[in-house]
């Protein structure tokens, strides 16, 4: 089951990655990172993995830009590498793909994590007379902390960072930009040993400094969704250890 289940993440990692490569979307240049966390402060086990899906609805709002919500879904992807260290892997349609370590520890009912994640994509959007290309790098910084009220309930608290450049292709001078969020999410984890139900909101402040703009584009963003993760038992474990 273990390699059965490490095969198919890899094979969707691939598969996914791919697939955002050439991707050609019509975006807002506002929306593109992966706002979501849906993680635990539980830690995998070596070798055991995550997989799950989540929907949330991503809203933004700003005195300097236009303002608009809309839906979006994720499937997500972890894996127990070593004691206290996870490799993860996210896809938040259709704007993100997300690569992520993380390491944590616990001391008894009080849960520390932390994870650093990266992220790309080349992207277009159709304009006349031609198109608009971009190129996008995002950085995840997180931190987060659970409490483990019974073992069936957690909260987890996270405070995350998204640092993301764009690149637009073949103009002349540059039209570069960074954007900066710093924000909370707030999630709980319930469910039992296997099967996990993740709610969760995020709100974050986020501040552009564009390169053909004077001043700074501040605005602010959040989700409000939920998810749905699957935890396969190790077969170690199940047979007691034998």
């Amino acid at each position: 089951m273990k390699r059965i289940f490490v095969v198919l993440c890899v094979i969707s990692a691939v598969s996914i990655a791919s697939a955002q490569t050439e991707k050609v979307l019509y975006f807002e240049w506002t929306s593109i990172p992966a706002y979501t966390n849906f993680a635990s402060t539980k830690m995998l086990e070596p070798g055991q993995g995550e997989i799950g899906f989540s929907a949330s609805n991503f809203y933004m709002w700003s005195m300097d830009t236009a303002s608009y919500d809309t839906r979006t879904h994720d499937l997500l992807f972890r894996i127990g590498v070593i004691p206290h260290m996870e490799f993860g892997l996210k896809y938040s349609a259709a704007r993100a793909v997300v690569l992520d370590v993380r390491g944590g520890f616990n001391v008894e009912r009080l849960e520390l994590a932390g994870s650093l994640g990266f992220g790309y994509m080349k992207a277009t959007k159709f304009i006349q007379p031609g198109n608009n290309t971009l190129w996008l790098y995002d950085g995840y910084p997180t931190i987060s902390a659970g409490y483990e009220f019974f073992p069936w309930l957690r909260l987890v608290v996270s405070g995350k960072g998204i640092i993301s450049h764009y690149i637009r292709e073949k103009v002349d001078p540059p039209q570069n930009f960074t954007t900066i969020h710093t924000g909370l999410a707030i999630t709980l984890d319930v469910g039992t040993d296997e099967w996990r139900v993740r709610p969760e909101y995020t709100r974050y402040w986020g501040r552009t400094n564009y390169t053909l703009a004077e001043e700074p584009i501040g605005f602010k963003t959040g989700t409000l969704g939920i998810g749905v993760l699957y935890r396969p038992r190790l077969k170690d474990k199940d047979c007691g250890g034998h």
